[in-house]
C-alpha cells in the first residue's frame, strides 16, 4: 500500500521546516559570530569575527550536511531513515560547534580594560537552528514508518 500521499501532517510540516532551518543555519555561518571592540586612546574600533576558526568549522560541517541531506532528499523524493538520521547528527554537529565555540573556539565573551567581546547574530541563529535541526529528525525518525524487508 502506498502512504506516500497519506503522511500525518506534522510529518509534512516538519520536512517543509528542515530545507528552511538549513538554509537559514547556512545565512548565520555567513553572519559574524563574535564581535571585539577596542578602546584604545579614546579611539573606539570593532571588528567582527567569523565562525572560520575553531570550533566554529564543526558548525559549518554540520550546515554542509543538513543542505546536503537536504539536496538528497529534494533529488531522490523520500530520503527515509539516512536522510532522517543525517539531518540529526548535522544537527548535532552545529550545536558541538555553537556549543564549543565560546570554550575553546572563539574568544569567550568578557569586557576587560578596554575591550569588550560579544557573541554575534551568526552565532545565536546556528545556536537556534541545532535545536530545530535535532527535534526536526528526531520527530522524522519517530514517525517513519517502518519498512519491512521485501517491501520497496
Amino acid at each position: 500500500m502506498d502512504t506516500s500521499s497519506t503522511h500525518p501532517l506534522h510529518r509534512r510540516i516538519v520536512a517543509a521546516l528542515i530545507p528552511i532551518t538549513a538554509v537559514i543555519a547556512a545565512a548565520g555561518c555567513l553572519l559574524p559570530w563574535e564581535r571585539l571592540r577596542v578602546l584604545v586612546g579614546g579611539d573606539d574600533q570593532t571588528t567582527s569575527i567569523d565562525v572560520l576558526h575553531g570550533s566554529g568549522i564543526v558548525a559549518c560541517a554540520g550546515v554542509m550536511l543538513a543542505l546536503l541531506a537536504c539536496a538528497y532528499r529534494l533529488w531522490f523524493g523520500q530520503a527515509g531513515r539516512f536522510g532522517d538520521l543525517a539531518i540529526v547528527v548535522a544537527g548535532a554537529l552545529v550545536a558541538a560547534g555553537t556549543g564549543l565555540y565560546t570554550t575553546y573556539g572563539g574568544y569567550a565573551p568578557r569586557q576587560g580594560d578596554g575591550f569588550t567581546i560579544s557573541l554575534g547574530a551568526g552565532f545565536f541563529v546556528c545556536a537556534a537552528c541545532a535545536v530545530v535541526l535535532i527535534a526536526a529528525g528526531v520527530i522524522q525518525l519517530l514517525s517513519a514508518p517502518l519498512r519491512r524487508s521485501g517491501q520497496s
